[in-house]
């Protein structure tokens, strides 16, 4: 017991101890993973909605990992953090849709989910690319700065490729666009694992200022020249000596000259940014105003209303309608939310008496939400017989008296299994895959 304990700590702190560049690497290499999993579900076997749910709670569990990597000691990554936060809630929406919503409107709101971490994914890395080009013309050099600014155009250029052939492939519906699309987006992986490199190994791990690196480079390159030459040749003399004074203090004046630019800068988006605090400072207020619940506090009542959701969503009741003759006559203590009817297939030309009737119950849940839903069920009026609604959907009974149920089965009229379908047909498909044979 002691030694597996141990080992879970040792494993907590491994984790604990991966460093920001790492955790990105891992970010980047699951969503490829992800992506090559979903395009073999596409092009080949259908992939089940529950491998959707592993990978689901896997990458909420690495962007966890990352957001908490980026606000370990400092917060100059507080904003790619948020926006992180932002993904976890979308993955954590898209789950719960595909767990537990019935209708098609669950397809819309992954949708939409999938379009804002998409786009979110976009911004968080422009973003580190913005601060590895200021960082590089504030603290390296203007030759790397300039790279990171053609990486950004590339960048740009790359995004804008994806969203414009995932349009054409919307209405053409052509695979050689759909593999061309796959294809810009894993060049978009490996631009993004390139970008993190450069970024972390060229500029942010780099803490020489630019005037430092140049006098460095400069000291370094005297030295090695000084080598080729005799014992005097160092020695200078006196206009020489302030030759090179008068140079080293023009390229402090130059130097001075790019801070006081980009200061400059800051200040007109720091003024910009103010006023957007200003046109957002009445809704602050506003939300302020409420008082603030304590984080513990605040999981209860979520415990206590998802506990409410699964009450009302698996909760099934009566509807107000009943089964009754031309007379008026009640035929059945059974009721129903649509109107009953028969479920036997009879023949026009046949004398044969109606018998088995079809009813329906529906949950708790508003009618136009995605978690509505209704169940079916079976009742005989001569014989009693009621086998609950237990069907997912109406059944469709042919001249025999065989239907199925929704649930790998074939069943008569007394609702007794004839039949029984193997497993990897009851399994729901993935959302993302279903769409391929709509």
């Amino acid at each position: 017991m002691e030694t597996r304990t141990k080992s879970n700590t040792s494993l907590i702190n491994k984790i604990k101890s991966i460093s920001k560049e790492s955790t990105f690497y891992i970010y980047i290499l699951f969503n490829l993973i992800n992506l090559i999993i979903h395009i073999m579900g596409f092009f080949s076997y259908p992939m089940f909605a529950q491998v959707d749910y592993v990978l689901y709670l896997t990458k909420i569990a690495i962007v966890f990992l990352v957001r908490k990597a980026l606000l370990k000691k400092d917060s100059c990554f507080l904003a790619e953090a948020r926006m992180f936060k932002g993904i976890i809630i979308c993955d954590c929406i898209e789950l719960f849709v595909s767990v537990f919503a019935y209708s098609d409107g669950a397809f819309l709101v992954i949708f939409l989910t999938f379009t804002l971490k998409a786009l979110l994914d976009y911004i968080i890395f422009s973003s580190f690319i913005n601060k590895g080009i200021k960082e590089a013309y504030e603290r390296i050099s203007e030759h790397l700065s300039k790279r990171l600014r053609t990486y950004k155009k590339y960048w740009h250029v790359l995004n804008s490729s994806i969203l414009g052939v995932l349009i054409f492939q919307i209405f053409a519906k052509k695979t050689f666009i759909l593999m061309f699309f796959f294809a810009l987006v894993l060049v978009r992986f490996f631009a993004q694992i390139n970008f993190i490199y450069l970024i972390w190994n060229k500029v942010i791990k780099q803490h020489s200022t630019a005037i430092d690196h140049y006098y460095y480079e400069k000291r370094d390159a005297k030295l090695v020249s000084s080598s080729n030459h005799d014992d005097d040749s160092h020695i200078k003399t006196g206009f020489a000596a302030v030759d090179e004074m008068d140079y080293e203090f023009k390229i402090i004046k130059k130097s001075n000259q790019v801070q006081d630019e980009f200061q400059k800068q800051s200040k007109l988006k720091n003024r910009h940014i103010l006023q957007k605090i200003k046109n957002f400072s009445l809704m602050k207020k506003l939300i302020n105003k409420f008082p603030r619940i304590d984080k513990k506090y605040r999981y209860a009542i979520y415990g206590c209303l998802f506990i409410c959701f699964l009450f009302m969503r698996n909760t099934y009741i009566e509807g107000d309608n009943q089964l009754t003759d031309e007379n008026g006559n009640i035929l059945s203590d059974q009721k129903s939310v649509d109107y009953m009817y028969c479920a036997q297939y009879i023949p026009w030309y046949s004398d044969e008496k109606e018998q088995v009737y079809q009813y329906n119950k529906c949950n708790l849940m508003p009618s136009w939400s995605m978690f509505y839903d209704e169940k079916y069920g079976l009742v005989n009026i001569e014989t009693g017989l009621n086998t609950g609604a237990i069907y997912e959907e109406g059944l469709a009974f042919d001249k025999e008296g065989i239907a199925y149920d929704y649930d790998r089965h074939f069943i008569n009229l007394n609702g007794e299994e004839i039949i029984k379908v193997p497993s990897y047909l009851f399994c729901q498909w993935s959302y993302f895959i279903s769409y391929r044979f709509e």
